[in-house]
């Protein structure tokens, strides 16, 4: 089957639209791990992803907007 970088690319979209959604993506199954593994606790998940916390509810905001 099809990966999602396979569908990215055969959108045939600009590559700097594509690298963004490749970025959006990894970033929104990253996010949703360190949560899953940390127990829903955000401030252990930004620390486990060696961001902080205000960081990563930044990145977590904007994967719910996009989600939207």
């Amino acid at each position: 089957g099809e990966d999602f970088i396979d569908h990215v690319v055969a959108l045939g979209m600009p590559l700097p639209d594509s690298r963004q959604q490749v970025v959006d993506e990894f970033e929104r199954r990253y996010i949703e791990h360190a949560l899953k593994v940390n127990g829903g606790n955000v401030t252990k998940a930004a620390a486990a992803s060696g961001v902080a916390r205000r960081y990563f509810y930044l990145l977590r905001a904007r994967q719910d907007k996009q989600g939207a």
